[in-house]
Order: C-alpha cells, then structure tokens, then sequence
C-alpha cells in the first residue's frame, strides 16, 4: 500500500513526507523522522538501539532515493540483528535479557508497520 493512500492527517502525524528525498536533504539533528519510533514517541539517543535505529532509517530514506539495493525485508533483517549484536553487548544478564526483547519488538514493529515509510 502507497503511502498516499493513507489519510492525510496520518502521513502529517506520522511526519512521512517531512523525510522525503524530493524535499531536500535531511537533518538527523532536526528531522522528527530518525532514530527509534516516530514523533511524538520517539526514545532518542539514549535508547542503546539508537545506533540501529539511524541505520535502518537511513536504508529506509536510501530507498526513497534510489540508493539502497537490499529489499525492506533485508534491511529489517540488518536492523533486528544490529539490536540484538547490541544486547549481546551488554554484561548484565537481566539487562541483557531485556534488552534482547525490546530488540524482537522493534523487528516485529518495523515488520507490521514498516511499509508504511517504505
């Protein structure tokens, strides 16, 4: 499904044509649209997932513009496992444990409502 044929008070909530290549370049700093979550429920650059988070928002804007070659499902695949090598990371094991399950979370959210930003 097109993005355009969400309704439109949607696409602005969601801000998806604020990040569009043909609207010129974007910001990490001042974009609503990069890290984890979309605005107004975003976790910013403390979430431990963050690094993982610009990556895949980057494949998914490389898209839009023509410059990714690797399918949504591929990209989905590099962002589940980016988060989970980052969970691995962590020493401690009840940390770890629940780090690993927001990385799953993550992977299934990107897998259910990624197409819409695709």
């Amino acid at each position: 499904m097109s993005k355009a044929l969400l309704p439109r008070r949607w696409r602005l909530w969601m801000h998806c044509d604020k990040a569009r290549p043909e609207n010129g370049p974007v910001s990490r700093a001042s974009s609503k649209t990069y890290g984890c979550g979309i605005w107004p429920l975003q976790t910013g650059p403390a979430d431990p997932m963050y690094p993982c988070c610009v990556q895949h928002d980057d494949a998914y804007l490389g898209h839009d513009a023509g410059t990714e070659t690797r399918s949504r499902a591929e990209v989905d695949r590099a962002f589940r496992d980016c988060c989970l090598a980052r969970a691995a990371q962590e020493p401690d094991p009840v940390r770890r444990a629940a780090i690993e399950s927001q990385a799953r979370l993550y992977y299934r959210i990107v897998r259910f409502l990624g197409w819409i930003f695709w």
